[in-house]
């Protein structure tokens, strides 16, 4: 049996569109240099969901913290994470402004962590990283799409190449945590590891 004229063609066009996005989308300079700062980006955002916890004895020396104090320093992060997830996924959606809203979160994460390093206080630092995991909640569903979007004949392996820049954060900035924190104090360091988001964002 033959498949009718019309999902013939439909087939047909549906391939040449398919051969066009693999021709429209050529793996030069430019390319690698969008997906490795969109990889950077997410290792940062990953680095900063655990930023707290290579210091967090430092920080507990420092203020004298309760073990619930200490947890709840960590918790408040993920709180903020929890409850802004849903609604700025819905703001990128329904404006369609998914750049600016990763850029306007991850720069507001880095300046409420970057204010952790002069917290007077525990109640001051717990209230900062309520807000910083607020912001940091805009990276995931954004940077997911900007990735998948930006590269739509290559969307596995950018997304897979994305993820794999947020291992690489995980993984690197607690070593470098601990690097500074053992020269300049656990203050340096959480402040020291917010700084490429300023260089990362503005690409």
């Amino acid at each position: 049996m033959t498949a009718p004229a019309g999902e013939g063609a439909a087939a047909a066009e549906r391939g040449r569109a398919a051969e066009e996005g693999r021709a429209a989308a050529p793996w030069g300079r430019g390319d690698y240099f969008d997906l490795g700062v969109i990889g950077a980006t997410h290792g940062l955002s990953d680095g900063f969901a655990q930023i707290l916890v290579p210091v967090l004895a430092l920080i507990v020396a420092d203020f004298s913290l309760s073990p619930f104090q200490a947890g709840a320093l960590l918790s408040l992060f993920s709180l903020g994470t929890f409850l802004l997830l849903p609604p700025l996924s819905m703001l990128a959606d329904h404006t369609g402004r998914k750049k600016a809203v990763l850029i306007g979160g991850m720069g507001f994460a880095a300046l409420s962590l970057l204010a952790i390093g002069w917290a007077p206080d525990f109640e001051t630092m717990a209230a900062l990283a309520f807000l910083a995991g607020a912001g940091n909640a805009c990276y995931h569903p954004c940077g997911t799409a900007l990735a998948a979007e930006r590269f739509p004949a290559h969307r596995a392996f950018a997304i897979s190449y994305h993820g794999l820049g947020g291992n690489v954060g995980m993984g690197i900035m607690p070593v470098v945590q601990a690097a500074i924190a053992t020269a300049a104090g656990w203050r340096a360091a959480v402040a020291a590891c917010t700084l490429p988001a300023f260089l990362l964002l503005p690409l």
